[in-house]
């Protein structure tokens, strides 16, 4: 990892990622990181930077999303939603009971604390991994048995540069944000990660696979997942 300080940027953070093949942009509490291919440092920066920055300095400028109380937003199985509870001490909780996720916190909280923030935020991302497991390997079971295709495990991951990968063993792991995911979009990471199963690479057969897993053109779908966007998405993984 790299820092370096901009004049109108402020702080940058270049983190090397061995999965990454461009530079993806992510404003964090108070930086820019920028996750890089794994030999890319600051001495490869100049190149980009003049059609770079213009895009960081439009990032900057996005005001951070807080997290409020009354505030819903769905996941795949439940409906999330932040409220004061008398019932609870200082200890921040978090409930789920047929099909709704309650992040209880004290009636004192102050929501511009950025210590409250932290809390919601983490106890947040601990119930969408608890949901990711208990739903995500059935999904890729289901998926594989209906196209005849196998697997040795399914893993979940924190990942928040990639939504799946594949092993050359055929260990699959798969991000706990897909659970912000429509369900279309889950099925199509799940496919496109059992379709490498058969082809590890991105070959024209590997495409060929994933159109026939898809029943369309699963391509239309990539360009739908990359475009994806939503703001408790945004939240949760800068």
């Amino acid at each position: 990892m790299q820092i370096f300080n901009d004049p109108d940027l402020g702080q940058i953070v270049i983190k090397p990622h061995a999965k990454a093949k461009r530079i993806i942009a992510r404003q964090r509490n108070g930086f820019i990181q920028l996750t890089v291919p794994l030999r890319f440092g600051l001495k490869d920066l100049p190149p980009s930077w003049s059609s770079l920055k213009p895009k960081l300095l439009q990032l900057r400028k996005t005001p951070p999303g807080i997290f409020s109380e009354g505030d819903t937003f769905s996941t795949f199985s439940s409906t999330a939603k932040i409220m004061r509870s008398p019932l609870i001490d200082e200890k921040f909780r978090v409930s789920v009971k047929n099909g709704e996720l309650l992040v209880l916190v004290p009636e004192s909280t102050d929501f511009a604390n950025i210590a409250a923030q932290q809390k919601i935020k983490a106890l947040l991302i601990s119930a969408l991994k608890w949901e990711a497991k208990k739903i995500l390997p059935e999904k890729t079971s289901a998926l594989a048995q209906k196209n005849g295709l196998s697997y040795s495990e399914v893993r979940v991951s924190s990942a928040t540069t990639r939504w799946g990968s594949c092993s050359d063993k055929r260990v699959i792991s798969l991000s706990l944000y897909l659970m912000l995911l429509p369900e279309r979009l889950i099925d199509y990471v799940i496919l496109h990660e059992l379709a490498h199963t058969v082809e590890m690479n991105h070959s024209p057969k590997f495409w060929n696979l994933l159109d026939r897993l898809c029943g369309c053109d699963s391509k239309k779908i990539g360009t739908e997942l990359r475009r994806y966007d939503s703001e408790i998405l945004r939240m949760l993984t800068r």
